[in-house]
C-alpha cells in the first residue's frame, strides 16, 4: 500500500507539472489562474470543536491555487492544489485537490474524467471558495468539517448535463462513479475512532470501492426557487485497528483487533429560494450505514458478523440578507443525531451474536453522555466585503448537545458540557 500510495504520487504530481508546462507552452494569456488563503482563530467556552479550541486555536487556515484553461470550444482542463490545517487535520500537506479534463459534447450530456469534485447537495462541490456563502462553516449538521476531505471528490469519471424545459424551467445533472478520498489520513479516520471511543479503537488501514454520486437541480419556473437532490452509494468502506490497551472495556472483553465493512447510502434534498437581498435555505441529509465486523479476541476470532443499521439525519434552515455592498449577515440553526432512532440518548442495543462478542447486548448505545446523542445549533454569521479580493467573517454558535464527529482532543468525554458555545473568526484572500 506504502509503495502504491508513493506512486500515485509520484503520477499525480507528475501530471500537474505536465499540465502546468502545457498551459504555459500553450499561452499565458489563455490560463485562468486563481486562488485563495485563509487564516482562522477558533474558540470555545466549553469543549474542544475540531482543533483545542477550549484554550483557543489559530490552527484554522487554508490555501488554494487552481489552474484552467481551454483546449478547444468543447475540452476544458483543470486542476487545484490545496492544503488546510484545523486540528488534527490536514495539517499544511499540499494534495491535489482537483484534476479533470472536460469535454461538453452538447448542453445535454459531457464528460469529465480525473479527480472530480463530488456532487453532494448544495455546497459541497463549492464549499473551498468563502466567497460563495456568508458563513464560515457550511452547516454542520448536513456537511461534517471532519469528512470534508474524504468526501471532498472521487477519482473517476462523471456525465453532467443541462437541459431547457422551456416554462417549466431548467434541469442540470450530474452523475459520478469512482473512489472517495478515503483513507487513515483523512478526517473520516478521526470521525471512526471518535464514534467507537469506547473500545479505544486506533485506524490502521482505511480503504474504499467504487462508488456512485447522482445529484440533480431544477431551476423552477417561479422566480429564485431552486430545487435539488443527490443520492449516493459508497462501496465497501473497510476499517481495521486496534482496540483497548487503555484498561477498558475491550480490554474486559478481550477484545484486541477491529476490522469493519460499511456500504452506505444516502440522500440530500434541499431548498433555496433568492429573493433580491434575501436568500431562504432548508437542506435535510440522511446517511445508512450498513456495517459488519470482526472483533478478534484473545482466545478467538468470530469472523464478521452483521451489526445493527445505523442511520445519521441532519438538517438546517437559513436566512441570508446582504445589507449593502459590504455587509452581509446570517441566521442558520440546525439539528443532527448520529443515530435517528436514539434521538434522545437513551436507546439501547438490541441482543445478537455481534452485541454478545461485542459486549454490547443491553448496553446504552455507544454514549458516554446522553446529550451526544443529538447537536442542535443557533449560528450567527456576519460577512464583510472589505474589496473584491478581501473577505472578513465573524461567527457565533450556541450548541445543545454534542453529537457530532470531530478529532479533537476530549479525553474520555466524561467532562464534555451539554451547552456550550463557539466563537470564529476568518480573513480570506482570493484572486
Amino acid at each position: 500500500m506504502a509503495l502504491q500510495k508513493r506512486t500515485l504520487n509520484f503520477l499525480l504530481t507528475a501530471a500537474a507539472i505536465i499540465f502546468l508546462c502545457a498551459c504555459t507552452a500553450y499561452a499565458d494569456d489563455k490560463v485562468d489562474i486563481h486562488g485563495f488563503i485563509s487564516q482562522g482563530y477558533l474558540k470555545t467556552d466549553h469543549n474542544n470543536y475540531m482543533a483545542e479550541t477550549k484554550d483557543g486555536s489559530f490552527q484554522f487556515n487554508e490555501l488554494g491555487l487552481n489552474f484552467a484553461t481551454d483546449l478547444s470550444d468543447k475540452l476544458r482542463i483543470g486542476l487545484q492544489f490545496f492544503a488546510r490545517d484545523l486540528g488534527e487535520d490536514g495539517n499544511d500537506d499540499l494534495v491535489l485537490d482537483w484534476a479533470f479534463a472536460d469535454y461538453k459534447w452538447r448542453d445535454f450530456l459531457g464528460f469529465r474524467v480525473g479527480r472530480i469534485k463530488t456532487p453532494f447537495g448544495y455546497y459541497n462541490a463549492i464549499r473551498d471558495f468563502d466567497m460563495l456563502r456568508t458563513s464560515i462553516f457550511a452547516p454542520q449538521s448536513v456537511y461534517p468539517e471532519m469528512l470534508r476531505d474524504a468526501f471532498s471528490f472521487m477519482k473517476g469519471v462523471s456525465f453532467y448535463g443541462y437541459v431547457s424545459m422551456g416554462t417549466w424551467g431548467s434541469i442540470s445533472y450530474n452523475y459520478l462513479a469512482g473512489l472517495p478520498n478515503v483513507s487513515k489520513d483523512t478526517g473520516y479516520r478521526g470521525a471512526t475512532e471518535d464514534f467507537w471511543l469506547f473500545y479505544n479503537l486506533q485506524v490502521k488501514e482505511m480503504t474504499v470501492d467504487l462508488s456512485h454520486a447522482f445529484d440533480c437541480q431544477w431551476e423552477t419556473p417561479l422566480p429564485g426557487v431552486l430545487i435539488g437532490g443527490t443520492f449516493y452509494v459508497i462501496n465497501n468502506l473497510y476499517a481495521e485497528g486496534t482496540v483497548g490497551g487503555d484498561g477498558g472495556y475491550a480490554d474486559y472483553k478481550k477484545l484486541t483487533y477491529f476490522k469493519k465493512f460499511n456500504d452506505m447510502t444516502g440522500y440530500a434534498l434541499f431548498l433555496r429560494y433568492t429573493m433580491g437581498s434575501a436568500i431562504f435555505s432548508n437542506e435535510f441529509w440522511e446517511n445508512k450505514t450498513e456495517t459488519i465486523i470482526d472483533a478478534v479476541r484473545t482466545y478467538d476470532d468470530p469472523g464478521f458478523l452483521k451489526a445493527v443499521d445505523l442511520t445519521n439525519q441532519g438538517w438546517y434552515v437559513s436566512l441570508s440578507y446582504r445589507f449593502n455592498e459590504i455587509f452581509e449577515a446570517e441566521y442558520c440553526y440546525s439539528e443532527f443525531f448520529p443515530d435517528k432512532t436514539n434521538k434522545n440518548g437513551k436507546g439501547f442495543y438490541p441482543a445478537n451474536d455481534l452485541g454478545e462478542v461485542l459486549g454490547l447486548n443491553g448496553v446504552k448505545k455507544q454514549l458516554i453522555n446522553e446529550f451526544e446523542a443529538w447537536k442542535k445549533t443557533s449560528t450567527f454569521s456576519f460577512r464583510f466585503d472589505i474589496n473584491e479580493f478581501w473577505l472578513f467573517k465573524l461567527e457565533t454558535a450556541y450548541n445543545d448537545g454534542f453529537g457530532d464527529y470531530t478529532s479533537a482532543d476530549n479525553g474520555d468525554h466524561k467532562n464534555l458540557k451539554r451547552y456550550w458555545w463557539l466563537y470564529a473568526a476568518k480573513v480570506t484572500y482570493n484572486f
